[in-house]
């Protein structure tokens, strides 16, 4: 019996789980591992892959393509777990990030976070009249999300159901 390569298990994968899929995985899945995967292991078989090879792609994103990487091992590990036999207690997933790998790849350097500076309070009113004399519905997503500080992702999908529009028109007029 001949064993699929990586690359052809990824594309059933993805074949698969296409219909699920946003568009943003859509596009992701297939291009993150043909520019981070294929080169190395595409061509190899899962029992051929070995973590020396998962280190291997790793270690030119570990440090500067710090979520990259981590999405790309995570797609490599999914997909070699979805290949194998479920019954088979010996097999060990080498895109696992164990603690093996971690020690191997190089230190990620700590996360500095930079926060935007707060607008003072005292110019919140002036602010505040530069949206409401704008037209357009992005003037008026700006405004909403000020005035209820829900997360822009919960605005832009929200459902007019959700909205108390009796109490909210004040929003759209002043």
């Amino acid at each position: 019996m001949v064993l699929p390569t990586f690359e052809e298990c990824a594309e059933a994968y993805i074949k698969a789980n296409w219909s699920t899929w946003s568009e943003k995985h859509r596009n992701q899945w297939p291009s993150s591992l043909k520019r981070y995967a294929y080169a190395t292991i595409g061509k190899l078989t899962i029992p051929e892959i070995k973590p020396s090879h998962i280190y291997d792609l790793l270690v030119p994103i570990w440090v500067e393509k710090r979520e990259t990487a981590n999405r790309v091992r995570g797609r490599i590990e999914t997909i070699i777990a979805k290949s194998v036999d479920i019954d088979d207690a010996d097999f060990r997933n080498p895109a696992e990030l164990t603690r093996q790998m971690r020690e191997k790849l190089p230190n990620r350097s700590k996360r500095v976070v930079r926060h935007h500076p707060a607008l003072p309070y005292a110019e919140a009113p002036a602010f505040m009249k530069l949206p409401a004399g704008a037209p357009g519905t992005a003037a008026a997503m700006l405004r909403f999300l000020i005035f209820t500080a829900c997360r822009t992702n919960e605005a832009v999908e929200g459902l007019w159901s959700e909205i108390d529009r009796p109490n909210s028109k004040s929003l759209a007029r002043e």
